[in-house]
């Protein structure tokens, strides 16, 4: 199903349920982990999967300015952490494997995560940190919820950086020469 960008929610609403719900997915997915085409996320973080009526959280989250220029990393000291979260399938179940309100132009994270609590899907909420740059939001020129500049006013910063400097040999060399390419910072391969 095909979906414009005007109202987020429901994009992540179709891809929970698509991935969870038995009706519409013949092998429905055990966990689900709502993000952006703009995320990279470090393959690590799914290693210990959440327990029952548990969601993991990351309070930590690296961004990368519009420019392509500066890495920053941030804690986001609030309840969820970042909107990238694991959370079991059978929880979502309990809302009918569509947590955000349908109309939500921005903030789904937090409309998922208390639509869950308000169903009482949720127990608990675990944050898990295993690095710094465990999740990295590539920030792209007018097409940003949040730009660089909101992020860095609302939360603490840990570190500032040359991106691609930090991120070398820790994801892809040849994802990293994309992303250059993709900010002009260096010619694109014929």
């Amino acid at each position: 199903m095909k979906r414009d960008n005007r109202f987020v929610s429901r994009r992540f609403n179709d891809g929970s349920q698509r991935a969870c719900d038995p009706r519409v997915n013949k092998q429905p997915a055990d966990y689900v982990v709502p993000l952006g085409s703009d995320d990279w996320v470090d393959w690590r973080l799914f290693l210990d999967l959440p327990r029952e009526w548990t969601m993991v959280g990351f309070q930590r989250m690296a961004f990368v300015r519009e420019d392509g220029a500066e890495l920053t990393v941030r804690r986001l000291d609030n309840e969820g952490g970042s909107g990238i979260r694991i959370y079991p399938a059978h929880v979502m179940r309990r809302c009918g494997y569509r947590p955000a309100d349908e109309d939500r132009r921005r903030a789904c994270d937090t409309s998922i995560l208390m639509t869950l609590k308000a169903a009482r899907a949720l127990r608990r909420i675990e944050h898990r940190d295993i690095d710094p740059l465990q999740i990295v939001d590539w920030k792209t020129q007018d097409e940003n919820l949040n730009s660089y500049g909101q992020v860095s006013a609302r939360h603490r910063a840990e570190l500032e950086r040359d991106p691609f400097e930090i991120l070398q040999g820790r994801y892809p060399q040849y994802a990293l020469d994309e992303m250059q390419a993709h900010y002009g910072l260096v010619p694109v391969a014929a």
